[in-house]
């Protein structure tokens, strides 16, 4: 079951999941801005009732929302009746005129709630790697700047073991498959001009 809660002076509408009675969570504000080199999610919290944390979703047009990372609560014992401040910032940008997100507040009795949605646009010139989706599984796109030319493309481990490697000339789909879950990181080296450019991947 699914309802709209109608939205309260200076506060965030929110869709309530799996769950009826008191709202767990009052959004007090929730603000997604583009900064140099990643993207800021801020939110605050007027009021929290037994919340174990939230999930920050991301998505692109016509793409459903994938979870990028989970923040935890800042209440004791997930309770709190003051203002808190909580921000993520997001360094695996994508190449996308739009990017839309929302958070995902999840209570302690799986009751969970989504604020409303906000979006930015990527102005993409500032960016010079992109990895989508980040986290993934199966596979994931690598995006090169314009006129990169030809790269050797080397997948490490977090002990900085080789995994992978790739030679490519243009953008290229990653195959993710027979890897463990965990934290790796791509570093891309640019034949022509000899610069590394590196980014953390996240397989799930």
């Amino acid at each position: 079951m699914k309802f709209t809660l109608p939205a309260r002076p200076n506060t965030t509408t929110a869709l309530i999941e799996n769950g009826c009675g008191t709202l767990p969570v009052i959004f007090s504000s929730f603000i997604v801005k583009q900064q140099q080199n990643f993207i800021l999610v801020n939110w605050q919290t007027a009021t929290e009732q037994n919340n174990r944390g939230f999930e920050v979703q991301r998505k692109l047009p016509g793409a459903e929302f994938i979870t990028i990372a989970f923040v935890p609560s800042k209440a004791p014992d997930g309770n709190s009746n003051v203002l808190l401040n909580y921000s993520y910032a997001d360094q695996d940008l994508i190449i996308s005129d739009q990017v839309f997100y929302r958070i995902k507040q999840i209570n302690l009795d799986g009751i969970s709630i989504y604020s409303e949605v906000r979006f930015v646009r990527n102005n993409t010139g500032n960016f010079d790697l992109m990895l989508y989706p980040n986290p993934g599984k199966g596979m994931t796109n690598l995006v090169l700047p314009a006129g990169t030319g030809s790269a050797n493309i080397l997948l490490y481990d977090m002990s900085g073991r080789e995994i992978k490697r790739w030679a490519v000339v243009a953008d290229q789909q990653i195959q993710l498959n027979n890897l463990n879950p965990g934290n790796y990181v791509v570093r891309v080296f640019i034949k022509d001009n000899g610069i590394v450019l590196t980014r953390k991947l996240v397989i799930y």
